[in-house]
Protein backbone atom coordinates (compact mmCIF):
# COMPACT_ATOMS: atom_id res chain seq x y z
CA UNK A 1 0.00 0.00 0.00
CA UNK A 2 1.19 3.35 -0.85
CA UNK A 3 1.24 5.85 2.12
CA UNK A 4 -0.10 9.41 0.18
CA UNK A 5 -0.19 10.88 3.30
CA UNK A 6 1.52 14.49 3.32
CA UNK A 7 4.79 14.29 5.33
CA UNK A 8 5.18 17.00 7.64
CA UNK A 9 9.03 18.46 7.87
CA UNK A 10 9.77 20.90 10.39
CA UNK A 11 10.38 24.58 9.61
CA UNK A 12 13.61 26.01 11.75
CA UNK A 13 11.42 28.35 12.98
CA UNK A 14 9.54 25.61 14.79
CA UNK A 15 12.78 24.23 16.11
CA UNK A 16 13.12 27.34 17.33
CA UNK A 17 10.17 28.26 19.55
CA UNK A 18 10.32 24.06 20.38
CA UNK A 19 13.94 24.51 21.75
CA UNK A 20 12.77 27.83 23.64
CA UNK A 21 9.84 26.48 25.04
CA UNK A 22 12.05 23.12 26.15
CA UNK A 23 14.07 26.13 28.22
CA UNK A 24 11.14 28.04 29.80
CA UNK A 25 9.69 24.52 30.76
CA UNK A 26 12.14 23.79 32.96
CA UNK A 27 11.29 20.89 35.92
CA UNK A 28 10.45 22.45 39.58
CA UNK A 29 14.48 22.30 41.66
CA UNK A 30 14.63 19.41 43.87
CA UNK A 31 16.95 21.01 46.55
CA UNK A 32 17.32 24.96 47.57
CA UNK A 33 20.65 24.72 46.03
CA UNK A 34 19.50 24.14 42.45
CA UNK A 35 16.86 26.74 42.65
CA UNK A 36 19.57 29.46 44.25
CA UNK A 37 21.35 27.91 40.85
CA UNK A 38 18.04 28.75 38.68
CA UNK A 39 17.98 32.17 40.56
CA UNK A 40 21.41 32.96 39.79
CA UNK A 41 21.36 32.04 35.69
CA UNK A 42 18.12 33.87 35.74
CA UNK A 43 19.46 37.32 37.45
CA UNK A 44 20.21 40.09 34.82
CA UNK A 45 23.10 41.36 37.49
CA UNK A 46 25.22 37.96 37.68
CA UNK A 47 25.39 38.30 33.93
CA UNK A 48 26.42 41.46 33.73
CA UNK A 49 29.35 40.49 36.69
CA UNK A 50 30.36 37.97 34.54
CA UNK A 51 30.88 40.19 31.18
CA UNK A 52 32.32 42.55 33.43
CA UNK A 53 35.25 39.52 34.29
CA UNK A 54 35.16 38.04 30.56
CA UNK A 55 35.69 41.89 29.23
CA UNK A 56 39.05 42.12 31.42
CA UNK A 57 40.63 38.48 31.15
CA UNK A 58 40.39 39.28 27.18
CA UNK A 59 41.15 42.78 27.50
CA UNK A 60 38.05 43.91 25.55
CA UNK A 61 36.84 47.84 26.02
CA UNK A 62 33.42 48.22 28.51
CA UNK A 63 30.59 49.43 26.23
CA UNK A 64 29.43 52.71 26.27
CA UNK A 65 27.15 53.76 29.29
CA UNK A 66 23.47 54.99 28.27
CA UNK A 67 22.66 58.43 28.94
CA UNK A 68 19.99 57.04 31.28
CA UNK A 69 19.30 53.94 32.17
CA UNK A 70 16.24 54.24 34.70
CA UNK A 71 14.39 55.21 31.39
CA UNK A 72 13.44 51.59 30.84
CA UNK A 73 12.06 50.99 34.11
CA UNK A 74 9.18 53.49 33.44
CA UNK A 75 8.40 51.37 29.99
CA UNK A 76 8.74 47.66 31.29
CA UNK A 77 6.74 46.52 34.03
CA UNK A 78 7.59 43.73 36.18
CA UNK A 79 4.62 42.11 38.82
CA UNK A 80 6.05 41.53 41.69
CA UNK A 81 5.11 38.19 43.64
CA UNK A 82 2.63 39.45 45.71
CA UNK A 83 0.83 40.57 42.41
CA UNK A 84 1.19 37.36 40.62
CA UNK A 85 -0.04 35.46 43.86
CA UNK A 86 -3.66 37.49 43.82
CA UNK A 87 -4.19 37.15 39.77
CA UNK A 88 -3.25 33.53 39.97
CA UNK A 89 -6.08 33.26 43.29
CA UNK A 90 -8.49 35.26 41.35
CA UNK A 91 -8.25 33.36 38.09
CA UNK A 92 -8.45 30.03 40.15
CA UNK A 93 -11.48 30.79 42.03
CA UNK A 94 -12.90 31.90 38.70
CA UNK A 95 -12.26 28.98 37.19
CA UNK A 96 -13.86 26.87 40.28
CA UNK A 97 -17.34 29.26 40.24
CA UNK A 98 -17.34 28.44 36.21
CA UNK A 99 -16.98 25.07 36.69
CA UNK A 100 -20.19 25.08 39.51
CA UNK A 101 -21.62 26.75 36.54
CA UNK A 102 -21.37 30.26 38.92
CA UNK A 103 -20.68 33.61 36.89
CA UNK A 104 -16.80 34.93 36.55
CA UNK A 105 -15.89 37.49 38.63
CA UNK A 106 -12.97 38.62 36.99
CA UNK A 107 -14.10 40.92 34.37
CA UNK A 108 -14.27 43.11 37.02
CA UNK A 109 -10.55 43.03 37.31
CA UNK A 110 -9.24 42.24 33.92
CA UNK A 111 -9.61 43.84 30.85
CA UNK A 112 -10.80 41.95 27.28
Amino acid sequence: MIDTAPKHEISSNEATSTSVIKGLMRRPPRSLEEWLYYKLLDSEGFHRFVGKIYRKLNNIKEPPLREDPSSDLHWTFKPTSMQKFKAYRILFWDEMRSTLGLPKKSSRYFKD
